[in-house]
């Protein structure tokens, strides 16, 4: 137990995703951390803030998501920053 609570475990978990972001193209990302942080999510309670339980991975998977897009505005994936210098 680390004293944080679930909400500093989920920060931890998306900082973690956030600094693979700078590394990692976005599905090696994906297919490493959402089997792996799924099940952890799955135990921590957040149902006062999202709701049912059931809705609690779905919630997460979009939180990943968000963070993800992060990884398109990093070098050396920067797909996003690519895009842009082609169109300008």
């Amino acid at each position: 137990a680390t004293g944080a609570g679930p909400w500093g475990i989920l920060f931890v978990l998306m900082a973690v995703v956030f600094l693979l972001g700078f590394f990692f193209d976005w599905i090696e990302i994906t297919l490493i951390i959402l089997p792996v942080f799924a099940p952890i999510i799955a135990e921590l309670d957040f149902s006062a803030h999202v709701g049912a339980q059931a809705l609690i991975v779905p919630w997460f998977a979009i939180l990943i998501a968000v963070n993800l897009q992060t990884s398109f505005l990093t070098p050396p994936f920067g797909f996003a920053l690519f895009y842009l210098k082609g169109v300008a």
